[in-house]
């Protein structure tokens, strides 16, 4: 999947504008469209929901009783259920049953602590199938507009605008039942169809990493952001600042007691690494057709490092698709050098017991701020729009020329490291609130507009 850089999206939205207001689904087009994308052959489609409805179609679906508050938890990556699932815990502990609507069948299903539905469920149990297949050819008209206000440019795969008009017209069919909707992010069109559908209950949520305009509008009345910071960020894309509430990250709670741990200084170890510094350096090339020249500067960054002996350890991002990027800007010789983190590795540990964290623009940089880690910020990242951060102390600008002699001058103590951290602390006091306590919170907010 090759999603649009940001020159593209602003190509395209006076031309697909008007559609969106037509049809609100549509404005997760700027997280579906692909420039590399395939329309889906109708005939194998047809195949697939067919056999899914058979399956599906005889399951009586478990609605959200009066009042209950509703999880959209369609993602299970760390990064996405990490925020959710310690709300969803804090409210069983509460004697409340939240009602989940995921993406696939899950353990959840067999919880009795919750009531759940996923969107096959909802697809083709809910829905007659003569009234679905009234939403599918809307939206295979839909996707052909689309393909022609854009010049046929870009094929338009019809069945991301189905999935959300389906949790449109779901969610405004049990939307007298729920008490309060919340998901972590809402790109993609079917969370953002549920939160249309479902305009007129109190719903929100949670900040998911760094924003793109990938992430806006959003359909949910209230956008939970980290903090102050964060809300003038989102007013930049439009977002009203009257939306947005600063009440912290729950994926970071943990990190409070994290930080109150003895460093473990064996812990690399088991990467064969018995020197310091050792620096982490959070991969961002999941975003190199968008960010070039900043994917190739990181790059010559770590080149840097590993020629002048520095331990480098790389923490690919979840989205990564290309496994030969490594291989083609490193060569074989520095490849055998560097290290990639263990897939099981704990992301929080790993950074804590790191020296250094390295980023082109990677929201982890915040969580390494957290845990009292100075954070390095590639230098000259073309259009990242948190070029600020490490302006207002949250971190150094480096470069290749610079990386290596900046980290033996901050080394493991000293004046410097100690005002670099500093800074960072003033940065953090504008942009993440109810550190440690962040869950509680956003329950206690929830709970106050369900009462």
């Amino acid at each position: 999947m090759a999603l649009l850089t940001h020159r593209e999206i602003e190509k395209f939205e006076p031309l697909i504008k008007p559609l969106e207001e037509e049809e609100p689904v549509l404005s997760s087009w700027r997280y579906h469209l692909d420039s590399d994308g395939r329309r889906q052959n109708l005939f194998f489609r047809k195949i697939k929901d067919d056999i899914k409805r058979l399956y599906y179609y005889k399951e009586n679906i478990l609605l959200p009783q009066k009042g209950q508050i509703v999880i959209l938890m369609t993602s299970f990556s760390p990064s996405a259920s990490g925020s959710l699932k310690p709300i969803i815990g804090n409210l069983i502990k509460s004697q409340i049953k939240p009602y989940l609507v995921t993406y696939s069948k899950t353990k959840y299903a067999d919880d009795k602590n919750v009531d759940s539905v996923d969107m096959n469920q909802i697809m083709f149990s809910f829905f007659t199938h003569s009234y679905l297949k009234q939403i599918k050819q809307r939206a295979i008209d839909l996707a052909k507009i689309i393909e022609e206000k854009l010049s046929n440019e870009i094929e338009v795969n019809f069945y991301w605008i189905f999935e959300g008009i389906v949790a449109k017209e779901f969610a405004n069919k049990i939307v007298g039942q729920a008490g309060f909707i919340l998901a972590d992010s809402d790109k993609e069109s079917f969370r953002k169809g549920f939160f249309i559908g479902a305009k007129n209950v109190s719903s929100a949520i949670l900040q998911h990493g760094f924003f793109d305009r990938m992430l806006f509008p959003i359909h949910s009345r209230f956008h939970f952001d980290w903090g102050p910071y964060f809300s003038k960020e989102a007013l930049k894309y439009g977002h009203p600042l009257e939306r947005s509430i600063s009440l912290g990250c729950p994926r970071f709670d943990r990190i409070k007691k994290i930080k109150e741990e003895a460093k473990d200084l064996n812990y690399f170890q088991r990467y064969g690494i018995e020197k310091r510094p050792v620096v982490v350096a959070l991969s961002g090339v999941h975003i190199y057709k968008e960010f070039p020249q900043s994917i190739e500067s990181f790059f010559q960054s770590i080149i840097s490092m590993l020629e002048n002996n520095i331990a480098v350890i790389i923490k690919k991002h979840p989205a990564e698709v290309d496994k030969n990027i490594y291989k083609k800007f490193l060569g074989k010789k520095l490849l055998q050098k560097v290290h990639f983190a263990f897939s099981d590795e704990d992301f929080h540990q790993l950074l804590f017991n790191s020296d250094f964290v390295f980023t082109n623009a990677s929201a982890g940089s915040i969580e390494a701020m957290l845990l009292g880690i100075p954070v390095l910020w590639q230098k000259g990242a073309e259009e990242n729009p948190f070029a600020d951060v490490p302006l207002l102390g949250g971190g150094v600008y480096v470069d290749s020329k610079t990386i290596s002699s900046i980290v033996k001058e901050i080394g493991l103590d000293g004046i410097e490291r100690k005002e670099i951290l500093e800074k960072q602390e003033k940065f953090l006091s504008q942009a993440i609130v109810n550190r440690g306590k962040a869950t509680s919170e956003i329950t206690k907010f929830i709970l106050n507009i369900t009462d």
